[in-house]
């Protein structure tokens, strides 16, 4: 997303955003340096009036964050493999979570995947160096899971928003 007079442009798609309410904030700063598709919910985040669509917009930048680190760390684990094949570990995953990709499905790919990433120095190696501590310490805790109470993870509000009708 780039800045307007006013309103953030994809220059990738075109799509327009309002953005003179509420971007002030250190996160509607950085809409310009995110990826095209953790931007847009972002801003339509921004965008929205109401609480309840507030919700649906976070959790689904949340839910496109975690796919997104995901295949970070899984092209990582490719690139780096000389036969460019996946660990065991990571193989069952796959095999396991990629017949329905839920954002629980994703989440637990990510973790899995950040695990298998070799160590060097007790540090765990990667292409975007911050990427394993932000999705061990930061964005995995906030994720929780599906049996979470919705008020205490990320992919709980989200299964309730999403199946369970309007608040």
């Amino acid at each position: 997303m780039t800045p307007g007079q006013g309103f953030w442009v994809c220059l990738h798609c075109g799509v327009r955003i309002d953005g003179r309410a509420k971007t002030g904030t250190a996160l509607a700063g950085a809409l310009s340096s995110l990826p095209h598709a953790i931007a847009l919910p972002v801003a339509e985040y921004f965008r929205a009036s109401r609480g309840y669509e507030k919700l649906h917009r976070l959790t689904d930048a949340a839910e496109l964050l975690t796919r997104f680190c995901a295949a970070v760390r899984l092209a990582d684990l490719l690139d780096r493999s000389p036969d460019h094949s996946f660990p065991e570990k990571v193989q069952e995953a796959l095999l396991d979570r990629l017949e329905r990709p839920t954002f629980g499905a994703w989440a637990g790919l990510l973790e899995t995947a950040t695990r298998a990433l070799p160590r060097q120095g007790g540090k765990i190696q990667c292409i975007v160096p911050e990427l394993p501590a932000f999705a061990l310490d930061k964005l995995l805790p906030l994720l929780g899971g599906n049996q979470a109470a919705p008020e205490e993870g990320i992919i709980a509000l989200r299964n309730v928003l999403a199946h369970s009708g309007r608040l």
